[in-house]
């Protein structure tokens, strides 16, 4: 009697104990096709999980998934799936532990996928960058709940996702080598399924897809060589335990993966674990002093085995559209920017990057070559196998650069759209791109001229209609659509592209007498065959000239190469006036034939100073010097009567930054002194006002 009595006790304590666990994380759906799903949760301690789904939402009739306990060496997490789910149906879902089903506030559901091979309208999202939790100055707590309300058949996070390497080091570790310990990334997971963060709110109405970036693989603008591949393979191993993820192809090398939504394949592709160093494609003579030499065969953006699976999956799908998830930008274009920058190296001490501070011109090269533009050869064999298979229908989707663009292939090769800016502070990179002249993104984002408040987070959003089109557009996080581009059937990459800068033309500024100023354009070959510069020309004022020991038309450039195109302007008499010119050229990319870039330059006397007791005969605005100008820099006026003058200053999208003079000058010539230390690097414009007298200069503040 007091044994069967003790037994029951136990047997009490042992129910209580088993059914008091609880499920602090998830359960978080992924992996989904049109009759499967896998499930990710966390428990408090060990216990048997396992999913329950049904049509239902009461859930009548269930089905459950495989079972799981969670005692395991990632921190109680388990990863379970069901199958012989029916296709294109909503599922609701939720935690059974220890046998016992678990509800909390989230009502949590999916639909599975329709079957392969189906035309259908569906949406999906997708982006990269976010916090690990909540912070106010990030924008936290909107955009997320945002998406959600648009219901997306799936999301895609491409990375960057919470930042580990500078926010989730609990071991002492160095931060850029964060994974070396598997704590760490045990807690990375721990902040991306945190139920409070508004993220919760999107994973609970839609499956997730995700491929790690370089923050959160090991270190910023990681790559498989320069860093410890112990840190590597603990990341890639938190993804098969805690992440509810599609089969890798090759779990020992990276995490590339592809999965069917009805007429569309997606490619997932890793670009860091394989990825050689991106300081490899520089020549390096001093600190401050490096040039942008890729050198075939030694390097590799996807490596050898991803890049063997990405061609031949291509080559083997029958899917109408063919996406590719990129962590970073593909757009070929890019590489103008990291010329401009190389060749900007003493000339510009730094710039100034939303978010980044300021950066040298060599780090801004450095920087930019971590995208895919760093890496030519890779770029050139995907444009031609796909040219030479007549594969139709390839679309780039990319992230990284915390902020968004578009193009439709003029420029990108193919279409692409950027969404690098989830929820982080936003980098405005492509506004600082048109600032330099550098226009590689013409179907919006981030653009100049938006509204401030618009610089802010934002998504890409995908809209696949059928086999009929493909709609990519950019969402800002209040709604707005900042960029789309409708994607026609059919559509193969051209064989022959060019991209130049600055489109902006050439300001010379102020040249002395007797002095030559010398600036460039950069021509770059974008795609597969050589660019064919087949006219060169030059025409206005007589003081421009093409460099002599420059490329003479017609030459080539060959595929993934760069030109530069030098003109010089000898200052002659007489001085003050502005001389001007043209550049054009001619080209085989059937997109942009012809390429005009102005230029204009001024003659100044050696030693002029335009303070003088003299008094001038006319109104005149000068223009400032130095210009370009870093911080401060003198600018010059006439007026031939005593008159109120205000001069404004401005930005280049008619923002009005400040007023520099509002006053009552004598007649004379007059000088003001202008500091831009609290002005961000880019194009001003400064406007006078005397009487009826009105005229307006541009400046350029290059930190």
């Amino acid at each position: 009697m007091r044994l069967s009595l003790l037994c029951v006790v136990l047997l009490f304590f042992l129910d209580c104990i088993l059914s008091g666990q609880e499920v602090t994380h998830g359960p978080i759906v992924g992996g989904v096709t049109d009759n499967s799903a896998v499930f990710v949760l966390r428990t408090d301690s060990t216990a048997w999980v396992q999913a329950e789904l049904s049509r239902s939402i009461n859930f009548t009739n269930p089905i459950f998934s495989t079972v799981f306990n969670t005692a395991n060496d990632s921190d109680n997490f388990g990863k379970v799936e069901v199958t012989g789910l029916q296709a294109d149906s909503r599922y609701y879902y939720r935690a059974v532990v220890n046998e016992v089903p678990v509800t909390d506030d989230l009502e949590r559901s999916f639909h599975t996928f329709p079957e392969p091979g189906s035309a259908t309208t569906f949406e999906f999202h997708f982006g990269s960058g976010q916090q690990n939790g909540p912070d106010p100055q990030s924008g936290f707590g909107t955009l997320f709940p945002k998406m959600a309300t648009d219901e997306p058949d799936f999301f895609i996070h491409q990375g960057d996702w919470g930042y580990p390497d500078t926010t989730d080091v609990e071991s002492g570790m160095p931060e850029n080598y964060f994974p070396l310990d598997y704590r760490n990334v045990i807690a990375t997971y721990h902040a991306r399924y945190d139920p409070n963060f508004p993220m919760a709110e999107l994973m609970a109405i839609t499956p997730v897809a995700y491929t790690y970036d370089d923050h959160d693989m090991i270190d910023n603008n990681s790559d498989g060589y320069l860093f410890p591949w112990e840190g590597i393979a603990n990341t890639i191993k938190g993804y098969q335990n805690m992440f509810p993820g599609y089969p890798l192809v090759d779990a020992s090398k990276g995490i590339w993966h592809k999965f069917t939504y009805g007429n569309t394949d997606i490619f997932m592709v890793d670009n860091r674990a394989q990825r050689t160093p991106n300081l490899a494609n520089f020549d390096i003579y001093a600190p401050n002093n490096v040039v942008f030499n890729p050198k075939p065969g030694e390097y590799t953006f996807l490596g050898a085995d991803q890049m063997n699976w990405l061609l031949t999956e291509l080559s083997n799908s029958t899917a109408t559209w063919k996406f590719i998830s990129s962590g970073t930008p593909f757009n070929p274009s890019w590489r103008v920017a990291i010329e401009l920058a190389v060749l900007t190296q003493g000339i510009i001490d730094s710039v100034g990057v939303p978010g980044e501070g300021y950066i040298t011109p060599t780090e801004i090269a450095v920087e930019l070559s971590d995208k895919w533009a760093g890496f030519p050869n890779d770029i050139i064999q995907i444009i031609q196998h796909v040219r030479e298979n007549n594969i139709e229908n390839v679309i780039f989707l990319s992230g990284d650069t915390h902020t968004s663009g578009i193009d439709d292939g003029i420029h990108s090769i193919f279409p692409e759209l950027m969404a690098g800016g989830l929820d982080r502070t936003n980098g405005q990179l492509q506004p600082l791109f048109e600032t330099f002249g550098i226009k590689i993104w013409n179907k919006g984002g981030h653009t100049v001229g938006l509204p401030p408040e618009e610089y802010g987070n934002a998504y890409g959003r995908v809209t696949v209609f059928g086999e009929d089109s493909v709609a990519l557009e950019a969402i800002s996080e209040s709604g707005l659509v900042l960029g789309r581009h409708i994607v026609e059937p059919g559509f193969i990459p051209k064989e022959a592209g060019a991209a130049v800068a600055p489109l902006i033309g050439l300001d010379y500024g102020e040249v002395e007498i007797g002095q030559i100023g010398a600036q460039g354009v950069i021509v770059v070959s974008t795609s597969v065959n050589p660019l064919q510069i087949t006219n060169l020309t030059l025409s206005g004022d007589f003081n421009f000239f093409l460099d002599p020991t420059g490329p003479k038309a017609p030459f080539e450039i060959p595929a993934g190469s760069d030109t530069l195109v030098g003109i010089g302007f000898l200052a002659t008499p007489p001085a003050g006036d502005t001389s001007q010119a043209l550049l054009q050229f001619e080209t085989n990319d059937p997109d942009q034939p012809v390429f005009m870039i102005p230029m204009q330059a001024v003659a100044i006397t050696p030693g002029a100073i335009t303070t003088s007791d003299e008094v001038p005969y006319k109104y005149a605005l000068e223009q400032n010097y130095p210009n370009p100008f870093n911080p401060s820099t003198t600018i010059e006026y006439s007026l031939p009567k005593t008159e109120q003058v205000t001069i404004e200053l401005y930005t280049i999208t008619g923002q009005k930054v400040r007023t520099l003079l509002d006053a009552k000058m004598p007649a004379g010539r007059h000088d003001l002194q202008f500091s831009g230390t609290d002005l961000a690097s880019g194009v001003y414009f400064y406007r006078i006002q005397a009487g009826a007298f009105t005229q307006v200069r541009k400046m350029m503040l290059l930190k």
